[in-house]
């Protein structure tokens, strides 16, 4: 799920104006928040469970990058996303874990 990085990130560190992708206090990659066009939640299969997930894709075009609820940091991280991107139900979990068993991609925020 995370081909992007030669390590997976651990935590989302989450500023007013951008976020940072981390593994073991290591940035992999930091996104302004101004520079995001489209955010995609899906459901990820973990066998005994779903991990929600979401992609996020910038204006400069480059691989998506993708987090989860299970980052450090998650929580703050969705906070934040629903005051930047007020168009974004905050109801999107519940629609999301609504389809059982099936990713259920659901574009959340697209400009």
């Amino acid at each position: 799920m995370f081909s992007m990085f030669t390590s997976k990130p651990d935590t989302v560190d989450v500023s007013n104006t951008q976020f940072t992708l981390l593994h073991k206090s290591n940035v992999l990659n930091t996104i302004k928040w101004n520079e995001i066009t489209k955010i995609i939640a899906f459901k990820h299969d973990e066998v005994t469970t779903d991990l929600l997930c979401l992609q996020i894709i910038t204006v400069a075009g480059d691989s998506p990058v993708i987090i989860h609820e299970e980052l450090h940091g998650f929580d703050k991280f969705e906070s934040m996303m629903l005051i930047k991107f007020q168009t974004i139900n905050t109801k999107w979990k519940e629609v999301l874990m609504s389809v059982p068993f099936e990713m259920n991609p659901n574009v959340l925020y697209s400009v």
